[in-house]
């Protein structure tokens, strides 16, 4: 049966794949499957690699990902997960009330784009015909249509 270890994360979007530190290889009990180049801001060293199952604090499982070792001290984390990860879902941080909220997803369910979000709530209520919010003027100083100036794109039209 595999061994299984509770370990602080460190999310990574820098990190091209995840890397568990050898303190963690080593209280799991790893066996190396191979050896790769690894490239850091310390430069380039060869480092063992393992095939581990990570599973997610919301139970999120993402098998057979390969792994490199990470030899110097990471700080208080076991495990640094890259973008080998984090490109099979959907990765969203919030701030609202001061509250940080950080989620993740596997698989995706639809795009999530802020900026089309914002804009449905900044817009809400202006009709394609109506004047433009933002007072902008055509060439003989009538007001431009809300379609033909600011008329962002919602998911509906995207």
């Amino acid at each position: 049966m595999p061994q299984m270890l509770e370990t602080t994360a460190l999310w990574d979007t820098g990190a091209t794949n995840s890397v568990v530190t050898s303190a963690t290889a080593k209280d799991l009990g790893l066996v190396a499957v191979g050896r790769t180049q690894v490239f850091t801001a310390a430069g380039c060293s060869e480092q063992n690699t393992y095939l581990v199952n990570v599973i997610l604090p919301s139970k999120v499982l993402v098998p057979g990902v390969l792994v490199s070792e990470c030899s110097q001290d990471a700080g208080d984390f076991g495990l640094i997960v890259g973008m080998d990860i984090m490109t099979r879902g959907d990765l969203s941080i919030t701030n609202v009330d001061d509250k940080t909220c950080m989620t993740f997803r596997i698989p995706s369910v639809h795009t999530a784009d802020f900026v089309v979000e914002a804009n449905e709530l900044r817009f809400r209520g202006v009709g394609r015909n109506d004047p433009c919010p933002c007072g902008a003027r055509d060439a003989n100083g009538k007001p431009r249509k809300f379609k033909q100036c600011c008329l962002p794109k919602t998911r509906n039209q995207a």
